[in-house]
């Protein structure tokens, strides 16, 4: 176990290299939990609760303990930033760690060469995702696509979920649907994609109309990325399996009377895999159950994430 919590994340770009050095482990069973929030610790007596031992570590650590999971590392290009969204990619199907710059000779010092280095490679972003399409998309897996928000944006780039990215080998990007050069790619990997497949979320301020445009191609989404420190450890969650505890009681509709009108309270937005994970909270407060209110929940935690 790390704990980022403490961590300068906007200059210390180490994690990126961690993170898909967990992907990359964890594809066969668990093999670390990072904590990038307060929820990420709460969460923590979940995973000791089945049986999970913790042994904490620093980044240093675990990355060395790790290193042996890649075959080296890709060096993303900040001047394009969302490079690290193709170097996130090329991580997942070349077994490579994502590196900045400023941390290839501690890379090295970890036993990864630099395989791939994209600095200077595009000139922009439609470049790089034009040419990631074109080489990397083909052998991705294409049932999931991972939006990832990049630096430059107010908001911090995306941390986590790229364990995830990194494990299943998925495409990542950071393409804005209203844009028409853009948008007219993004099209174009949402019609590769297979009937019912699911997005992880979206460029930031366009969830209507990527949500439409999925739907008009069959396919979901499914709200795991945006809020960059969310979500994090999909590695950890759905390698740990659970069985369902309690069943859904019959309803009884007899006792419904045709002359009344019938109110329910519930809190939304279950299909946001974020929430969910929220929401322990809000179960956990000693207020609950004093007004009979419904839940909802995601389905896909099923898969993603069975403890929760």
């Amino acid at each position: 176990m790390v704990d980022l919590r403490g961590a300068d994340l906007a200059s210390d770009r180490r994690h990126l290299a961690l993170l898909t050095l967990q992907g990359l482990a964890s594809r066969e069973e668990p093999r670390l939990y990072v904590v990038l929030s307060d929820l990420d610790a709460e969460w923590l007596e979940v995973v000791r609760g089945v049986g999970v031992e913790l042994r904490p570590a620093s980044l240093d650590e675990a990355a060395r303990e790790l290193a042996d999971c890649a075959d080296g590392c890709v060096v993303y290009d900040p001047e394009v930033p969302d490079t690290v969204n193709v170097a996130t990619t090329m991580a997942g199907l070349y077994r490579l760690a994502v590196v900045h710059p400023s941390d290839v000779e501690w890379a090295r010092g970890l036993g990864l060469e630099v395989v791939e280095d994209l600095r200077g490679r595009f000139q922009g972003k439609l470049e790089a995702y034009e040419w990631a399409y074109e080489e990397l998309w083909p052998e991705c897996e294409r049932r999931l696509l991972a939006p990832m928000r990049p630096e430059g944006y107010p908001r911090l780039m995306q941390v986590a979920v790229r364990d995830y990215v990194a494990a299943l080998g998925l495409f990542a990007h950071y393409l804005n649907p209203t844009d028409p050069r853009e948008g007219e790619l993004f099209c174009r990997l949402l019609d590769d994609m297979p009937s019912s497949s699911a997005l992880l979320g979206w460029h930031e301020g366009t969830e209507h109309i990527t949500v439409r445009l999925a739907s008009e191609r069959c396919k979901f989404v499914v709200v795991t990325t945006g809020n960059p420190l969310m979500v994090a450890n999909l590695t950890t969650w759905s390698g740990l399996r659970a069985e369902a505890r309690f069943g859904l009681p019959p309803v009884d509709f007899s006792r419904l009377r045709p002359n009344k009108v019938y109110v329910t309270f519930y809190f939304n937005d279950g299909d946001n895999i974020q929430w969910d994970f929220m929401m322990k909270r809000f179960w956990e407060d000693p207020e609950r159950g004093r007004v009979p209110v419904a839940w909802t929940i995601s389905p896909f935690l099923a898969d993603l994430a069975p403890l929760v």
